[in-house]
């Protein structure tokens, strides 16, 4: 990789000029929290899928619990999963039909302990999903191993799943290294996205997980066989497909 000639000092200066800049931000994002934390953190414990307006469980979660958010979600959660003997996602998934209501956990009350070492153990289930999924990656570029460089970069954006499945397996037949799905345009402002496959997109194809899986396995689909004629309605009828759908779910 080429190597930049800078000068070290003026390198250390600058750093420790952004530091200074920083420093009074970060200490202030240290001591707040957002709704978008607080749903990653139900995330974390496993709770997923969507109510039956088709909103996300965690936006349905925290969005219930406003008031309780200063002191974060995950004390009123998991004290609910406990009182209830619920796990994370059929404690959301109630929440979301409003069968209870989550309350604030005073510091003083006595389960206080139960449900921080319950948080403790919900969070590290989590990261192990998270550390499972890394070993997993590792093993797979130890085992196939990367292509040389410079990889050839390709990028699909139909806006539907199924057609861009389609075109990335005729570039990775054409010798693509890398394919990028690009994401329709203007979703991060978006509150939430569909849930699960998507057939429609402005600039792009929506970023869900199941259409991350679906592109994932995308090799597997026999789009891969030399003759592709009948394989965009087939795709969505096939077994293969049909199985990825509901792993992505």
């Amino acid at each position: 990789m080429p190597h930049l000639k800078l000068d070290q000092s003026l390198v250390d200066e600058a750093r420790a000029l952004a530091h200074h800049i920083v420093a009074p931000v970060i200490d202030y994002i240290e001591a707040h929290t957002t709704v978008a934390i607080e749903r990653a953190t139900l995330r974390l414990l496993g709770v997923d899928g969507v109510d039956e307006a088709g909103v996300p469980l965690p936006n349905r979660v925290v969005d219930s619990a406003r008031a309780l958010l200063p002191g974060g979600i995950l004390r009123p959660f998991v004290a609910a999963m406990l009182h209830h003997q619920l796990d994370a996602q059929a404690a959301a998934e109630a929440v979301g039909r409003s069968d209870f209501s989550l309350q604030e956990v005073k510091f003083d009350d006595d389960p206080l302990a139960k449900i921080d070492a319950e948080i403790r153990r919900q969070v590290q289930l989590g990261v192990e999903r998270i550390r499972a999924r890394r070993a997993e990656r590792s093993v797979m570029v130890d085992e196939l191993g990367n292509p040389p460089t410079p990889w050839l970069y390709v990028i699909v954006a139909t806006g539907n799943i199924y057609e861009d499945i389609v075109q990335a397996q005729a570039a990775a037949r054409q010798g693509a290294d890398v394919i990028a799905v690009i994401r329709s345009t203007a979703q991060s402002l978006l509150d939430y996205v569909p849930y699960g496959p998507t057939t429609e997109g402005f600039g792009g194809t929506y970023a869900t997980q199941a259409n991350f899986k679906l592109m994932r396995a995308a090799p597997r689909l026999r789009s891969l066989w030399p003759d592709n004629r009948g394989f965009r309605r087939d795709l969505r009828d096939s077994g293969q497909f049909q199985a990825d759908a509901r792993r992505a779910r």
